[in-house]
């Protein structure tokens, strides 16, 4: 059994340690305070890119499936059948092909492709929205980077001609003699 001295002795002991780890903690943290500040900035950084609203939903591979099967394209016959809440977005200044249509049409610069007001304005259509441009590069990048943010119910107004189809063979400029 312990008499009252040795336990008060202990307790001192227990006191003289904790003191001694304070010191030695406070002192590590002083020595290396700079390399401490930077891992709690890059990781206040990282959670602040994890949890920003600016990233892309789906991949490329969800996003490339309706392109790859032409169910992104719509014909300018079936233009007629959408028209009820559908949203027609022009991608060029002027738009080249006059489509008479009673639908909600929205002119973009592409710079304004991404803008926050332009992505609300776009979901709260409510419908399908169609994509037009004279362009049709255009008119598919701007549907990958739509289709990327998430936005469903997406076509692009397909034109007269088939870009596709080329209208002259390849053949090579040089002659290759064997």
């Amino acid at each position: 059994m312990l008499n009252p001295e040795d336990r008060q002795r202990g307790n001192l002991m227990e006191v003289v340690n904790k003191k001694h780890i304070d010191i030695m903690l406070k002192e590590l943290i002083y020595k290396y305070r700079s390399v401490i500040l930077i891992l709690l900035a890059v990781i206040f950084l990282l959670g602040a890119r994890l949890l920003a609203v600016d990233h892309f939903r789906h991949g490329a591979e969800k996003n490339a499936m309706p392109a790859i099967s032409g169910g992104n394209t719509i014909e300018l016959s079936q233009l007629d059948l959408l028209r009820a809440n559908a949203l027609l977005v022009y991608l060029d200044r002027e738009p080249e092909v006059n489509i008479d249509t009673n639908m909600s049409v929205l002119y973009l610069k592409p710079g304004e492709l991404l803008s926050k007001q332009t992505l609300r304005y776009i979901r709260k259509s409510g419908g399908p929205t169609i994509l037009l441009s004279g362009d049709p590069t255009v008119s598919a990048r701007a549907w990958m980077l739509f289709a990327q943010k998430g936005i469903a119910n997406l076509f692009i107004l397909a034109g007269e001609e088939d870009i596709e189809n080329f209208k002259y063979k390849f053949r090579p400029d040089t002659i290759t003699v064997r």
